[in-house]
C-alpha cells in the first residue's frame, strides 16, 4: 500500500493599501490587519479551487483542488495552512498567489513556507510572529500612535525564552 504524500503551505493574507510616508513598522501594521469573520476555511478553499480552474483549467483543478484542504486559518492573524498533494503543490501555490479578491476585499496572499509536515509549518509560524512582534516592539511608540492615537507604553517582553525547544 502506497502512502499519499502531502505538502503543507503556510500563507498570510495581506491587505495592500496606499502608503504615503510610513515607516516600515507602520506599513507592517497597515498590511497585516485582521480578516473579517465572513472569511473562513471554506471560503479560502473555494477561492483556491476557483483560481485553479480559472488559471490552469479543469484538469489541474480536478487533480490539485479535489484533495486540497484548509487545515488551519486564523482571522486574527490572517494566517492559514493548506494541505495539498505533493505532486501538485506548485499549482496550488501559484493559484493562491493569483487570488486578488476575497469577500469583496482586495487582498494579496503571500506564501510563507512549504513543508512536508504540519508541525514544521506551525513552528515556523510561531517563529515568524515572534520576529514580527520584536520588529514592532523596536518602534513601538510610532505604531501605538498609529493604532491607538496616543503616546501609549507597552511592557517589554523577552522573545529569547523558548521553553519548548
Amino acid at each position: 500500500m502506497v502512502r499519499l504524500k502531502n505538502r503543507y503551505i503556510l500563507f498570510d493574507i495581506l491587505y495592500p493599501q496606499e502608503i504615503d510616508d510610513f515607516s516600515r513598522s507602520k506599513a507592517l501594521v497597515a498590511m497585516h490587519k485582521s480578516t473579517s469573520s465572513q472569511v473562513n476555511p471554506q471560503t479560502i478553499l473555494l477561492a483556491l479551487r476557483n483560481s485553479l480552474k480559472q488559471n490552469f483549467g479543469d484538469h489541474i483543478a480536478g487533480i490539485a483542488g479535489s484533495t486540497a484542504q484548509t487545515k488551519y486559518f486564523s482571522n486574527k492573524t490572517s494566517t492559514g495552512i493548506i494541505r495539498c498533494p505533493r505532486d501538485s503543490f506548485r499549482y496550488t501555490c501559484a493559484a493562491l498567489s493569483l487570488i486578488t479578491h476575497l469577500e469583496g476585499q482586495r487582498i494579496l496572499i503571500r506564501i510563507v513556507r512549504i513543508s512536508g509536515t504540519i508541525r514544521t509549518c506551525e513552528r515556523y509560524a510561531v517563529k515568524k510572529n515572534k520576529e514580527t512582534l520584536t520588529l514592532l516592539h523596536k518602534d513601538h511608540n510610532n505604531v501605538l500612535d498609529l493604532v491607538f492615537g496616543g503616546n501609549q507604553k507597552i511592557p517589554s517582553f523577552d522573545t529569547d525564552n523558548d521553553d519548548d525547544e
